[in-house]
């Protein structure tokens, strides 16, 4: 969620600022990524049923760690928006699949704790993002800020490598 609402932050400030894109294209980066998330996200659901949560979340956040990266290194509007695309089936498709995860690690008499518990941690990891966001972009530019983002799904994916490893409880 911290990494998804700094991508919703920052990515329209990159594609004004740095790519100069008219507003119409920066709209329409912006929607693909939610829509390829509608789409993903029922996809991602259905595959975490059949093969487990560990896998489907490690291949989604691998791929929007290296897509998040992608987006600084690709060059042109055509590619950004497909880079953003590609983030958005996987970024998108992920919450719901750590929303399920959390909810099978907690005791049946404890579910809506855990979904409180989780709503508030990434709340607070959220309101936090666009002012270090802001600070690290004054200071190093809006490409750091991207490098900041992928640095945080990087930590996601070693704590579901973690996670996921035989008797790991969270």
């Amino acid at each position: 969620s911290m990494t998804q609402s700094g991508i919703l932050v920052f990515m329209p400030l990159y594609l004004a600022d740095v790519l100069k894109v008219s507003p119409i294209v920066l709209g329409l980066a912006l929607m693909s990524m939610q829509v390829a998330g509608m789409f993903a996200g029922p996809v991602a659901g259905v595959a975490s049923d059949r093969m487990g949560r560990h896998p489907v979340a490690l291949i989604c956040l691998t791929v929007s760690t290296l897509a998040i990266l992608a987006l600084t290194a690709v060059s042109g509007v055509v590619p950004f928006v497909v880079v953003a695309t590609l983030l958005g089936l996987a970024m998108f498709a992920v919450r719901p699949v750590i929303h399920s995860w959390a909810l099978d690690l907690a005791p049946d008499h404890m579910s809506g704790s855990m979904v409180s518990l989780l709503f508030g941690a990434q709340s607070a990891f959220s309101a936090l993002v666009p002012l270090a966001g802001g600070l690290v972009a004054d200071r190093f530019g809006l490409a750091a800020v991207f490098y900041v983002l992928a640095a945080s799904m990087l930590i996601a994916n070693l704590i579901v490598v973690v996670q996921g490893r035989p008797g790991a409880r969270a």
